[in-house]
């Protein structure tokens, strides 16, 4: 398009036509002068950049847009202005979503024009709206193209990127300054070759077919190799449009260098082999599902698990084929919130072709492509080794479960028979302190074989239920005080009071010893003898009340005796503290409990 105050020549407005993207010729108002075809094509198309088609003030549609709060228009508008006052020869812009809900984005190039008044050319590149193929005729008289006064390089050089124009014997006619940059040959060089000469060698012959038959269609695009002068061969993306002038057809050409483009393409493709060969050669079984539900392929270990082929399984729904129906209503919800962007892990059991049940573990992995889930890959672990080894270690376990059981009896048993024998033995010791001693030990004894018997009677290997064996003192004790059991605690315990065998033992021991030395000792109050358990987090406490031990005469008359030590040694064992608390008979214990078991430890020695 150009109106009554264009700047252009007749012969630059038909290398702006040329131009495969929309361009557009500003003058120092803001006015719109020029534009080529695909600038007016794009025209009244619901996008700020380009104004209605009745708009010639280029700058009141950008203040338009800026007062609408479009921060890229005010950019725009100071960029153009820039330009235009000589701040800057030339501007770029990248701008995002050319059209609406696209991701697409676009470059806007501003550049100063040499004319008698102040002007600019802007230039929109990566737009989609493409110039439909057309020759560009004309009438009129024009001057040759090879004339300075019908190209003038001021408007070439403001062209982004390589441009350059070629006559039907293929010769270079103009280019800009961007192909001496880029191919690194000067003018003088450039007058003496033709189109071919700049390419490849194994581009030559084709590209001369292509150009031949575009000099015919009018228009036309293909990759080709460049050859810079004394490097390599240069891909580039050449767009073509044919115009004429005085009966004489030329090319105007510009031409995109492909190199980061190429690389970045064959990434892609080597990450999409590395893909399809991580899919096709992995040992899991992995199935790809559209989000129909339909099976869109399987690689080989699907097929080896579940015993269907490819061509099997495409365009079916996978779920009544390997799901049993019981199951079969879990996997639909499955398929249905993994399309929904949620994930899952799962462990359930699937069929292969024959029948045969299969336990897996079920992995749904979305597929995104350009934030739109596409697809989903179901990715099936094979848990049949697992099961046989977990189902193997669960009787391994069981058994020594039961060999621990069954030692727990037999060591209480053992300790029994020794018991028997010293009572024996009393029953024929006429010396009375002798008799004493012995029956110390075989208490002593008993009270290891209550844990045991504990452990063997609950069912448990490590784990004692340290109430129920303390109500065993009740009759355990002849002669001595009735101990009466109270359970208090701040943990959710019902009624047990769970102690690892490591402290439980030591811990039986300690409240033994106290027992027998206030008996020893007449150092306790007539009636009963109250042990109340409690415990918060690990801190654990019993109190012992009806015991009266704690008194400087009987520290200092008892804590050389053999009773004494012992009791020391079984507190050190377990970490406790023994102190004196509220009344006068009541002793504290107290220590840290630790489940975990460890080895035996003889603090005797």
């Amino acid at each position: 398009m150009q109106n009554e105050h264009t700047i252009l020549t007749d012969g630059e407005r038909k290398l702006l036509d040329a131009l495969p993207w929309a361009a557009v010729v500003l003058d120092d108002r803001g006015m719109i002068t020029d534009s080529n075809e695909v600038w007016d094509q794009a025209v009244g198309q619901p996008h700020w950049v380009f104004p209605d088609r009745a708009a010639t003030d280029y700058f009141e549609h950008c203040a338009g847009n800026v007062a609408q709060g479009n921060d890229y228009a005010l950019r725009l508008l100071f960029s153009i202005q820039e330009v235009l006052e000589g701040i800057h020869q030339k501007r770029e812009l990248k701008v995002d979503g050319m059209h609406p809900g696209s991701d697409e984005s676009y470059r806007i190039t501003i550049t100063s024009l040499q004319k008698r008044q102040p002007a600019v050319l802007m230039t929109l590149t990566n737009m989609e709206i493409r110039k439909k193929p057309a020759s560009l005729s004309g009438d009129r008289h024009q001057k040759s193209p090879e004339s300075e006064m019908y190209f003038s390089q001021t408007v070439l050089n403001s062209i982004p990127g390589i441009f350059l124009v070629i006559n039907e014997e293929l010769q270079l006619v103009k280019w800009n300054q961007q192909l001496n940059h880029e191919l690194g040959y000067k003018d003088g060089e450039l007058h003496q070759l033709n189109m071919i000469e700049l390419l490849g060698r194994d581009d030559k012959e084709w590209v001369q077919n292509v150009l031949e038959h575009i000099f015919v269609t009018g228009s036309g695009n293909f990759t080709a190799g460049l050859q810079p002068k004394g490097e390599g061969v240069r891909p580039y993306h050449l767009y073509f449009n044919r115009f004429r002038i005085e009966n004489r057809s030329f090319l105007a050409a510009t031409a995109a260098d492909k190199t980061g483009h190429l690389v970045v393409q064959m990434e892609k493709e080597r990450n999409y082999e590395l893909m399809s060969q991580l899919f096709e050669n992995s040992p899991l079984a992995i199935i790809m599902i559209g989000p129909d539900g339909r099976v869109i392929k399987a690689n080989r270990g699907f097929e080896d698990l579940f015993g269907y082929k490819n061509r099997e399984l495409t365009g079916k729904n996978i779920n009544p084929m390997i799901t049993e129906e019981e199951y079969l209503e879990e996997a639909e919800e499955i398929n249905r919130e993994a399309f929904g962007r949620v994930s899952h892990q799962i462990k359930t059991v699937r069929r292969n072709k024959r029948g045969e049940r299969i336990p897996v573990i079920l992995n749904t992995v979305p597929i995104y492509h350009d934030e739109n889930l596409i697809a989903l890959f179901g990715i099936y672990v094979d848990m049949r080794k697992q099961v046989s080894l977990e189902r193997s270690l669960q009787r391994t376990i069981a058994e020594k479960d039961t060999l621990l059981q069954e030692i727990h009896h037999r060591v209480k048993n053992n300790l029994a028979v020794v018991v028997s024998l010293l009572d024996l033995q009393i029953l024929q010791e006429e010396n009375r302190e002798v008799t004493e001693k012995l029956s110390e030990v075989s208490s002593r004894i008993h009270a290891i074989a209550e844990i045991h018997e504990s452990l063997y009677q609950a069912r448990s290997i490590v784990m004692v239920d340290f109430g129920q064996y303390l109500k065993s003192f009740n009759h355990k004790f002849h002669g001595f005080p009735q101990v009466d059991f109270q359970l208090e605690s701040t943990e959710d315990l019902g009624h047990s009071f769970h102690l690892n065998m490591n402290q439980a033992v030591p811990l039986g021991l300690v409240i033994h010893e106290l027992i027998r030395f206030s008996k020893k000792n007449n150092l306790f109050e007539p009636g009963t003898i109250r042990i109340r358990l409690s415990r918060r987090g690990l801190e654990t406490e019993i109190t012992i009340r009806g015991l009266r031990i704690f008194s400087e005469k009987t520290l200092r008359d008892k804590q050389h005796t053999y009773q004494y030590m012992l009791l020391k040694t079984f507190l050190q064992q377990i970490d406790a503290t023994i102190s004196k608390v509220g009344q006068p008979d009541e002793i504290l214990i107290r220590f840290k409990r630790n489940d975990k078991l460890r080895g035996t430890n003889n603090a005797l020695l």
